[in-house]
């Protein structure tokens, strides 16, 4: 009860219960123990760019976190518009996107772009499927830092339909169901969106308006 955040956002669960916490405002990566002990694995509270030991490496607003299939944390670096990896000793690199240069760019590592990657998870193949909000897309990225396109063809919008023509207004937070189909908080146009396992983008919840009616 002691331990203090500033704006606590993504969390994940290790197999052996430990948590992990993207503490965005704090830019840094805290992790409690199963006992309730809170400590820092990775950021200097400094807002910027720099890989390493946990202890001097440097985030600029982290925001969600997955546990890989490798058993390291994989990081969305809102501002620094990259996705980072952070091993379970807390020593962290860069694995795609470059540090403040936002883009849309599919490609290899440090060659992708993306503008303020946010909400995350991972696909059946252990890829990382990254809700990339400023360019209103979804991406794929694979543990070796290869990104491309899962859906959205770019520019907010509310379009249903094929993943190539199908319009997202700044998606957010990402699930998938145990069929495969991956859903989708739409934030800024209200709705929640599915994308089946055919390639086909549904809105399945949201007029679109704001309010809260059941």
């Amino acid at each position: 009860a002691s331990a203090q955040f500033a704006s606590p956002y993504g969390v994940a669960v290790a197999t052996d219960g430990t948590i992990y916490v993207a503490d965005r405002e704090n830019n840094m990566i805290k992790k409690i123990s199963t006992d309730g002990v809170v400590s820092i694995l990775a950021g200097t509270g400094q807002r910027g760019w720099r890989d390493g030991q946990g202890n001097i490496a440097v985030f600029n607003q982290p925001c969600d976190i997955v546990i890989g299939p490798d058993g390291n944390l994989y990081v969305s670096d809102l501002y620094n518009h990259m996705i980072r990896r952070v091993t379970p000793s807390g020593l962290v690199s860069s694995i795609a996107g470059a540090p403040g240069r936002p883009g849309d760019i599919n490609g290899n590592r440090s060659v992708a772009r993306f503008r303020g990657p946010v909400g995350m998870t991972l696909d059946s193949n252990g890829n990382l499927i990254v809700a990339d909000y400023w360019n209103d897309k979804i991406k794929r990225v694979t543990l070796s830092g290869v990104v491309t396109t899962v859906a959205g063809s770019g520019g907010a919008g509310t379009n249903d339909g094929s993943v190539l023509t199908a319009r997202f207004a700044r998606p957010h937070s990402l699930a998938f169901d145990g069929a495969g189909n991956l859903f989708v908080t739409d934030q800024a146009s209200r709705r929640i969106r599915r994308i089946n396992t055919e390639g086909i983008v549904e809105t399945v919840a949201g007029s679109g308006g704001t309010g809260f009616i059941d």
